[in-house]
């Protein structure tokens, strides 16, 4: 598909062509008269790009591609970029040179794309990905086709300043950090972590020690490190960035091959080790104790100083779940953190989170409940992963919930005068929100069809109890093992995924004053699921990952300055243009 040389983020003008309404029967027809409500949400628009200016983040010119296999005439060669991002490249080629091999890699650049004419490049260099012997050697195209800021440099690590040589940011031995921190050292308490062997832990959790019932979810507390003015490299190099890449196989295992946010020697420093003191940002939640429900009306965040126990991997921990009986006072943690995850589930499911859906498989089957005693071993990764996206859910549903109050954001950001870009750019105070897609009837069509429920044509909504009884109805099948089941819900969630539309960060205008509360003890309301609509997702705001993503340091930088920490260092602070293109690029 030409795109009118219209490129990924530029701001388009479309004129709009014919509108078509999609029947209950699936075919469509051009819209004609006043429509009803329920008939204009069968509307799909269909148009042309008549105008397409560079916005917020520069345009891609390096691009990696395959040849294409039909080669008409020796005197140019056609290259189709792997990324889907741009139709067919037209490449001007000397008939005295080889002609480039189709089952390599090429690098193009994009010289020239004018109107409905294919993109005009040339040929930049062969990447002979048939000699390549690790995996880390495809880190260089993904570098490219992902528009890796600093991909010239060929390695993650250039350009960030070296750790400190004690092992620990300077921070955890200032005075006044532990006057304002609340010390969990010797709380006797177990803090757990559980990540895949060799990537960046950013997340642990505890149960505290008193009476209550609650759950503690800890995130590395990044912004302490930043602070430092020696660092100002590196909050550069990660606000560039924007986003880390870490690899697995077609196992779902974990890979050598990895583009980073920051350097691997600053991640092993910064995330929890088993043995390793912290300094992080601890969530406190409340749990009930005859329901199991997660009260998320009575949660609040505070900074705090920990000794983190143990980081296991999905294996072990989930091997403690099975077992029932193993690991002792660790295993008896993890065993409770998925007694908790299973309650959230269920009232999220009954509530119409359509969150949940998208952030991890649920048990539509309670194959993987507590109680049943037919679990397989091979089935301990998917619990322990169950906790940590169900942990991962809570903050930052709690997040999207707190972060949305526009006055909170203006210590982070510089005033719009200071602002400046040579891209051209509205200036206007914003913040970033996270913000399900809109459906069209396309989409409609094929979420019915994979449902199974014509009936669902009819209605003006389609929710996320209709997910659960259609996905119910096909695990009743008799003679399904735990495992089977798990693979058959998995395939259709996934399906369900991809025909969902895509979330994604936006900027919204603010002009709301600053929340009130006082400082460590903000309350969020209750969220609000719009009724179990599987299009509404809900606030979110993601914090669990700091170390893979920079949208996530700021906002845990922002929950930070609501507890009177305030970010005195000139590099932390961001103009709105700066803003937009990491919110672009997230």
């Amino acid at each position: 598909i030409n795109r009118n040389g219209a490129w990924d983020f530029d701001r388009c003008w479309v004129r709009i062509r014919i509108a078509k309404v999609s029947r209950a029967s699936g075919s469509s027809a051009p819209a004609a008269g006043a429509l009803d409500h329920f008939g204009s949400r069968r509307v799909a628009l269909y148009g042309q790009v008549v105008r397409a200016e560079e916005f917020g983040v520069q345009r891609q010119r390096l691009v990696v591609c395959v040849r294409s296999k039909i080669v008409r005439k020796k005197k140019s060669m056609i290259f189709r970029a792997i990324n889907g991002k741009f139709p067919l490249i037209s490449v001007p080629w000397d008939v005295a040179w080889e002609i480039p091999g189709g089952f390599d890699l090429h690098i193009v650049e994009i010289m020239e794309w004018r109107g409905s004419d294919l993109p005009r490049g040339r040929h930049v260099e062969k990447l002979r990905m048939q000699h390549r012997t690790t995996d880390a050697s495809i880190m260089y195209a993904v570098q490219l086709s992902l528009n890796f800021y600093d991909w010239d440099s060929c390695t993650a690590d250039a350009g960030c300043p070296s750790p400190n040589p004690a092992g620990k940011p300077q921070s955890l031995q200032s005075p006044s950090v532990h006057a304002r921190r609340k010390d969990l050292r010797n709380s006797n308490m177990k803090v757990v972590g559980i990540e895949q062997p060799g990537w960046p832990v950013s997340i642990a959790f505890s149960i505290p020690p008193d009476d209550t019932a609650g759950l503690y979810v800890h995130i590395v507390d990044i912004n302490e490190f930043l602070a430092d003015p020696s660092q100002a490299n590196l909050e550069d190099v990660a606000r560039q960035r924007t986003v880390g890449v870490w690899m697995l196989d077609h196992k779902d295992q974990p890979v050598h091959a990895a583009l980073p946010l920051m350097r691997s020697d600053v991640e092993r420093q910064l995330g929890f080790q088993g043995g390793m003191d912290n300094l992080a940002l601890t969530f406190s939640f409340k749990v009930d104790k005859r329901s199991g429900e997660i009260r998320m009306d009575k949660c609040c965040h505070f900074e705090t100083t920990l000794h983190c126990d143990v980081v296991l991997a999905p294996e072990e921990a989930g091997m403690m779940i099975v077992n029932k009986s193993s690991g002792d006072d660790v295993g008896q943690v993890v065993r409770t953190l998925y007694e908790y995850v299973l309650g959230l589930e269920a009232f999220a499911m009954a509530s119409g989170d359509a969150a949940v859906l998208q952030q991890f498989d649920v048990d539509f089957s309670k194959a993987f409940s507590t109680g049943n005693n037919n679990l397989e071993p091979e089935c301990a990764p998917l619990l322990a992963n169950r906790i940590v996206s169900g942990c991962s859910l809570l903050v930052n549903r709690y997040a999207g919930l707190t972060l949305a109050q526009p006055g909170i954001w203006s210590k982070v950001l510089l005033p719009a005068i200071e602002s400046s870009s040579t891209l051209h750019m509205d200036v206007h105070p914003s913040i970033p929100v996270y913000v399900q897609g809109k459906p069209d009837p396309i989409i409609r069509s094929v979420i019915e069809r994979l449902l199974c429920r014509p009936d669902l044509s009819q209605r003006d909504s389609l929710c996320v109890q209709d997910v659960g009884q259609a996905v119910r109805g096909f695990l009743s099948a008799s003679g399904l093992s735990n495992r089977q089941k798990h693979c058959l819900q998995s395939a259709f969630i996934r399906r369900l995924r991809g025909a969902l539309p895509k979330a994604s960060y936006k900027l919204m205008s603010c002009t709301a004053g600053p929340p009130q509360g006082q400082a460590g003890q903000f309350e969020c309301m209750h969220p609000q699921y719009a009724g179990g609509d599987l299009f509404e997702c809900g606030q979110l705001f993601h914090i669990s990952a700091p170390l893979q993503s920079y949208l996530d340091i700021l906002g845990l930088r922002v929950l930070k300055c609501m507890l009177g920490w305030k970010p005195s260092a000139p590099h932390l602070l961001m103009s709105t243009n700066s803003l937009a293109e990491v919110v672009a690029r997230t």
